[in-house]
C-alpha cells in the first residue's frame, strides 16, 4: 500500500489532478497519526509474576 503512495508522491500518479486521491491520501496520513498517537498513548498494564 505505501509504494503507491510514495509512487504518487514521486510523481508517477498525477496527485493535484485527482481531487478525490488528495482526499484518500490525506485520510492515510490522518489515520497514521492517529495509530501513532493511539500506540503512543497506550499504556500497557505491567502483570505481576505469577
Amino acid at each position: 500500500m505505501w509504494n503507491g503512495v510514495v509512487a504518487a508522491l514521486e510523481g508517477d500518479y498525477p496527485v493535484t489532478e485527482d481531487p478525490a486521491w488528495d482526499r484518500t491520501a490525506a485520510d492515510l496520513l490522518r489515520w497514521g497519526h492517529d495509530q501513532v498517537d493511539r500506540h503512543r498513548t497506550h499504556r500497557p498494564r505491567i502483570q505481576p509474576p505469577h
